[in-house]
């Protein structure tokens, strides 16, 4: 019954619903009195609705454990991801629980960091729709090539720090960061990389010297 098809999507859907409880709730208070009603109300019935999601979730792991054992964890990541689930719902309800309504505004910073795990929930869909799994398991598979590509990016990176505190480090440039240290050199061409204001340096760099300057940066952009 547990592994059953209508209970997998069965899940899947209140887990959808969870997250979707998530995404609706309103942060704040209206100035309006008829607003700020509406918002009291749709709190009240969000808090209600979760607590009843949660407790089907908690269902779900006791059953799990009831069938399988407290070993249940460790017959499959999923098993033991969906374990982490239900002892994240069991963490909001008794959250919420010891701090009312009041908490859904945002009143225990603890609340809120479980309560944006809910999230998480949608995971649940890989389970369930086969195409998705296996392009999760594609990706797993090749973290390997990732983590190349990843140590190849890194070599690259200190390479044109290197060379930007050699040729630059002597321009006295007074912005920081520069190319005077290391550090300096490495956060700019950090900065060039994730292509975050990166004009400015290259016009500073410019302006100190000549227009030759781009090369370097046009070249790491490329890269």
């Amino acid at each position: 019954m547990l592994e059953h098809w209508a209970t997998s999507w069965l899940m899947a859907a209140l887990s959808v619903a969870s997250v979707g409880l998530l995404a609706a709730e309103h942060q704040g208070m209206a100035d309006q009195l008829w607003w700020q009603l509406v918002q009291l109300v749709w709190r009240a019935f969000v808090l209600q609705v979760n607590w009843a999601l949660s407790a089907c979730f908690l269902l779900e792991v006791v059953s799990r454990l009831l069938v399988y054992g407290p070993l249940q964890p460790l017959r499959s990541a999923w098993d033991g991801f969906e374990l982490v689930l239900g002892g994240l719902a069991a963490a909001e309800v008794a959250m919420e629980a010891a701090g009312g309504i009041p908490a859904l505004r945002g009143g225990m910073y603890g609340l809120v960091v479980v309560r944006s795990l809910r999230s998480l929930r949608l995971l649940r869909l890989f389970r369930v729709l086969t195409p998705l799994l296996d392009i999760g398991q594609v990706l797993v598979s090749s973290l390997g090539s990732f983590a190349a590509i990843a140590v190849l990016i890194l070599l690259f990176w200190l390479v044109f720090t290197i060379m930007g505190m050699s040729v630059f480090g002597a321009l006295g440039l007074t912005t920081r960061p520069n190319f005077d240290t290391f550090l300096g050199s490495l956060i700019i061409t950090f900065q060039v990389l994730t292509l975050e204001n990166y004009q400015q340096t290259l016009y500073t760099v410019v302006r100190a010297s000549n227009w030759g300057a781009s090369i370097f940066f046009v070249a790491w952009v490329l890269i």
